[in-house]
């Protein structure tokens, strides 16, 4: 968690010497790049990351899993990068801004490595070797900071963002392979297709989710809005960085000490950690509240004043980014159990459900319309999945900690809305409010002794 956190600090770091630099048009561009690039990548995690991490951590001798894995990444890696080179020329089409042919077919560059750090790093989770792992992630995002801010600096403009954003993901992979030694170049005996089975539901589950995450750029753009409201959405979007972090950070160690405790028979341990998680998901919400109620102050503080109308985009969005960690969570725990087909049954519907609803109001709200759709679509996706893993597993539908994380989440946006900190300050009254959130949990009991126990050992690789 540490680890991935520093992507906040980074990513807010990069947010602000873009949208200074580039301005909101150029920026917009950019982000629009990069959202269909992240895409992309999320994609092929969706195919391999879990159901690498089960097998490996279900292996005896790893070795010859880590090899087919390794060379389905890297493959995948290679074709999917291949066809963004060959597609940049009529996705700038759709997407009317012809600047992106250059963007898109540059950062191309960065999906096969994506792939082989992302190899790497599953390897190193299914081992549980999960300080391991935490460098490669540190790596990622410090290498990333500093080579955009190097690039960017001496007048590289987007193509620097772009190089600078390959670079970090380069450092992950240098970093993951030391880690991981010849292994992942060894026999690759694994049967491949025993991967691709599990893969397959959790590739549907994620592109969908995936998809109507990044589709409101994408429709905000497609259906009339300009670069410049691009570049608004865009650095809105920058703060569901705040998911991607619980996401990266939690959702895979589920799957590792999950699968191990229920490989040795230890259901009621592997019970509790379902249980811990779920409710450690909704109680994400009172923190995105605080985000949502501060938006304003949040915008001016990380983009500057040019960007203050993503400020009611970041309010809406925020929400969403809680949800897509329930979302995460929740499929995360359908892998381990091996049943990732009743979530993807449910949410498949939710993709044409969100491009519908950008259609009808996109154009009438703009990229509020667009932010309000997304999250929408993100709430619903969390319920129908939270609802899945209760009948799945089975679980006792964690009631009451939705009545008391929608409490202290309004009570969080209430406070945060009704206290104005100008600059600086604002970080002292998310810090005070994070705190008093904190104190709320654990006075209502929502956490055990042993809930904490758990959490401490699955920290530390145990089960």
């Amino acid at each position: 968690m540490l680890a991935e956190s520093l992507a906040l600090p980074a990513g807010f770091a990069v947010a602000a010497i873009l949208t200074r630099s580039l301005g909101p048009e150029d920026y917009g561009s950019y982000s629009v790049a990069a959202t269909v690039i992240t895409t992309l990548e999320w994609v092929l995690l969706a195919l391999l990351s879990r159901p690498t991490i089960k097998f490996i951590a279900e292996a005896s001798d790893w070795g010859p899993v880590a090899a087919t894995t390794f060379r389905a990444y890297v493959s995948v890696g290679l074709a999917t990068g291949a066809v963004v080179w060959l597609l940049a020329v009529p996705t700038a089409g759709i997407l009317r801004d012809e600047a992106l042919i250059g963007h898109l077919r540059l950062f191309a560059l960065e999906i096969p490595v994506f792939a082989a750090a992302s190899a790497c790093r599953s390897v190193l989770t299914g081992l549980a070797h999960f300080r391991q792992q935490a460098v490669t992630a540190a790596g990622r995002w410090l290498g990333r900071l500093a080579l955009i801010a190097l690039f960017v600096g001496i007048g590289w403009s987007v193509n620097g963002a772009i190089l600078g954003n390959i670079g970090g993901v380069m450092v992950a992979w240098a970093l993951g392979q030391a880690y991981v030694g010849r292994s992942v170049l060894g026999r690759a005996s694994f049967p491949g297709r025993e991967l691709f089975q599990l893969g397959v539901p959790t590739f549907l589950l994620t592109l969908s989710v995936r998809l109507f995450d990044r589709l409101g750029l994408l429709a905000l753009k497609a259906l009339g809005g300009s670069a410049t409201q691009a570049g608004f959405y865009g650095a809105a979007q920058n703060l569901l960085v705040l998911s991607g972090i619980v996401n990266r950070s939690i959702a895979p160690i589920l799957i590792s000490t999950i699968t191990a405790s229920r490989q040795t028979a230890n259901q009621a341990k592997a019970k509790q950690a379902a249980d811990v998680a779920l409710r450690f998901g909704l109680w994400m919400f009172p923190f995105t509240a605080i985000v949502s109620g501060g938006s304003g102050e949040v915008v001016e503080m990380l983009f500057g004043a040019a960007f203050a109308e993503a400020a009611p985009l970041v309010a809406v969005l925020i929400v969403g980014a809680a949800a897509l960690v329930l979302i995460a969570i929740a499929s995360a725990l359908l892998v381990a159990l091996g049943r990732p087909w009743p979530a993807v049954v449910l949410t498949a519907p939710l993709l044409p459900l969100a491009m519908l609803g950008h259609v009808l109001v996109v154009p009438r709200l703009g990229a509020l319309g667009a932010a309000l759709v997304t999250t929408t679509t993100a709430l619903l996706a969390a319920a129908l999945c939270v609802l899945v893993v209760c009948l799945v597993w089975p679980l006792k539908l964690p009631v009451g900690a939705i009545v008391k994380s929608a409490a202290v989440s309004t009570a969080a946006y209430a406070a945060a809305a009704a206290w104005p900190t100008p600059g600086p300050m604002l970080i002292v009254k998310a810090l005070m409010l994070s705190v008093g959130v904190v104190a709320a949990a654990g006075a209502m009991r929502e956490f055990t002794g042993s809930d904490l126990a758990w959490m401490w050992s699955a920290r530390r690789g145990g089960v």
